[in-house]
């Protein structure tokens, strides 16, 4: 910023111009608040005044004494001085004087002191001594950066003005800004800005904010089309989250699911409004009876004995989450000998969840006793309640079963046919057509465990 100024004298009562005169350029002084006679001086606040700074009361060199401490409205003099002052009396901040008894108006800092002003508008050189020259027209120019600041006029040592009205200026800054940043006070003073590294584009988009901390209530303007708030990353919140209204959480998954990419904790309570889709099972808890069927006997229902392109399905109704370790199936009346057998669970659109291994298991054990197949892979979190379909394939006629007589659940169960292939070289269907009707003697008596 440029600063141009005139010196104006009166010379015969008539005005003139003020040639060859000094300008000195000094930070801002104080005004006296409280007319006083001592070692302090009550001024308001706002002054520029530094521990070690020297000062005159306004034109007057013999009030020339030096600031030992100072307060926002206080400035206490060195040991064992005194100065009067009437209220309003403006006090000229000489900074580090090099002055004893008067002033010397010379810094004792060098060249840029007490105020670093420039003779170029590029601000590559400092006036020495923050002092000018007026020329034959009474004139002086300087340049500045933005920074508050009173000039005193002198004519050798005597001083014969105050100027505190120097223009504008009050506001001071950093030499470079990044375009479109925004302006942030540095300090407490109210007259220093900074530059900063948060910008706003002309089409209003901000950009370099790391964290916003809100105090009570905030409301969030819509980011995407959509008006939803968007985060590039991991969201954290600090202790609760309150939603007042309604909250829609996007979606994550084709099924339109919150999904999270590990373990989710609840530290208390869940509270769910309205119907609630648990995505996995409950670890702990091996279900018990939960099948096709429940035998009373040793020999319930009618043997059957399997075709080798067939596999056997019966639906079951799972009441809640659980962890489902394999599936366990009563044999016939034959006794097994080289047979195989494969055990798949589907849910209720027919897709398979798990199976035993593929291949087959050799059938064990005597007629009428069960066998269980673990699923391999590991246990299967079932969800529930809902229903599933146990299915069981065998690779030989020979191998027999105990089906089910009586009609049994509310889906279906009957029989899969046509594709099945040979069990020594498919795994069962990935997915299979659930049966909507109950099939008398073709229903295994199964369950899972």
């Amino acid at each position: 910023m440029v600063r141009e100024g005139r010196v104006l004298i009166s010379v015969a009562t008539d005005p003139d111009f003020g040639a060859d005169y000094s300008v000195t350029a000094y930070d801002v002084g104080a005004q006296v608040s409280d007319a006083s006679s001592g070692g302090a001086v009550k001024v308001r606040v706002g002054h520029g005044f530094a521990a070690g700074d020297k000062f005159i009361v306004g034109t007057d060199t013999t009030k020339f004494k030096v600031v030992d401490s100072v307060t926002s409205v206080l400035l206490t003099l060195s040991a064992g001085t005194t100065v009067s002052v009437a209220k309003d009396d403006l006090l000229v901040n000489l900074g580090q004087d090099t002055g004893t008894s008067t002033p010397s108006f010379v810094d004792s800092r060098g060249a840029g002191y007490p105020l670093s002003i420039y003779t170029d508008m590029d601000y590559s050189t400092v006036v020495t001594n923050s002092t000018l020259t007026t020329d034959t027209y009474g004139k002086y120019r300087y340049y500045h950066k933005g920074i508050p600041r009173w000039e005193l006029v002198r004519t050798g040592t005597t001083p014969i003005a105050l100027y505190t009205d120097t223009g504008p200026g009050d506001m001071t800054g950093p030499d470079a800004s990044t375009d479109n940043a925004i302006v942030r006070w540095d300090g407490s003073n109210g007259d220093t800005a900074q530059n900063s590294v948060v910008t706003i584009s002309d089409t209003g988009a901000t950009a370099g904010i790391t964290t916003i901390n809100v105090a009570g209530t905030a409301t969030m303007a819509a980011i995407n089309a959509s008006g939803l708030v968007a985060a590039a990353a991991a969201v954290t919140v600090g202790t609760t989250l309150g939603v007042t209204g309604t909250s829609t959480l996007a979606a994550v998954n084709a099924s339109g699911l919150v999904a999270a990419a590990g373990a989710m904790t609840v530290g208390t309570t869940l509270v769910v409004t309205g119907t609630s889709t648990l995505t996995g099972g409950i670890v702990g808890g091996i279900p018990r009876n939960v099948g096709t069927w429940q035998p009373p006997t040793a020999t319930p229902g009618t043997y059957k004995q399997p075709v080798t392109t067939e596999m056997y399905v019966g639906s079951i109704f799972v009441p809640s989450n659980m962890t489902v370790t394999g599936i366990q199936y009563l044999i016939g009346t034959a006794t097994p000998t080289t047979q195989k057998v494969i055990a798949a669970l589907y849910n209720a659109a027919g897709t398979k969840v798990a199976a035993s291994v593929v291949g087959g298991t050799t059938m064990t054990g005597t007629p009428s006793i069960k066998q269980q197949l673990a699923f391999t892979g590991g246990t299967y979190a079932a969800v529930g309640p809902a229903w599933y379909f146990i299915g069981l394939m065998f690779n030989t006629a020979t191998a027999a079963l105990f089906a089910a007589i009586p009609p049994v659940g509310d889906v279906g169960s009957g029989v899969v046919g046509g594709t099945i292939g040979s069990l020594t070289a498919v795994t069962p269907p990935s997915s299979i057509t659930a049966p909507t009707t109950f099939t008398s003697s073709v229903v295994p008596i199964a369950s899972i465990y």
